[in-house]
């Protein structure tokens, strides 16, 4: 599968540390790819947020879709929704496999600079019904197909899924 790779670098430009944005075309075994689609809840603290998430979740459901048809894994990656998937089979898949030993440490990236003004904690729009970081969301938004048969859900379980990708 043919893919043109988006990403994002720290550059020091001018004496100051930046982001720059840095495409790269690869050929990837569909068996050997996956979509991680993170916190694209059913709602969000912040109305600009929901309605982003609404705007942006049939276009995400219609290219994990192909890519899903194509052989990639899609991992539906909700943070703090996992009760609501408890006993579905995408979540069971990824609790069926053990946790590894010795998982890597995350690299932490603290000390770069955000590619976004994060002051207003993450909300653009003023008439928020709730206080910055209330967790409202109870679920994925149902606007992206979650494919019982093939796919994988997960939260804030990196370690977990490390070890199905692995063992994957």
């Amino acid at each position: 599968m043919d893919m043109r790779l988006k990403r994002q670098q720290i550059v020091i430009k001018d004496g100051f540390k930046q982001w720059e944005t840095v495409f790269e075309d690869v050929r990837i075994p569909p068996e050997q790819a996956a979509v991680v689609i993170v916190d694209m809840w059913d709602r969000h603290w912040a109305r600009g947020c929901t309605e982003r998430c609404a705007e942006m979740a049939p276009r995400i459901d219609a290219a994990v879709r192909r890519a899903r048809e194509r052989g990639v894994l899609i991992v539906h990656a909700a943070s703090d929704v996992e009760s609501f998937y408890e006993g579905t089979p995408a979540r069971e898949r990824l609790l069926s496999v053990p946790v590894l030993e010795n998982i890597p440490e995350p690299v932490t990236i603290a000390d770069y600079p955000l590619p976004i003004d994060d002051s207003d904690a993450g909300s653009d729009t003023v008439d928020d019904a709730f206080a910055p970081n209330t967790n409202v969301w109870t679920r994925q938004t149902d606007r992206i197909f979650i494919d019982p048969d093939r796919d994988v859900l997960c939260g804030d379980e990196g370690d977990r899924l490390f070890s199905y990708l692995k063992a994957r």
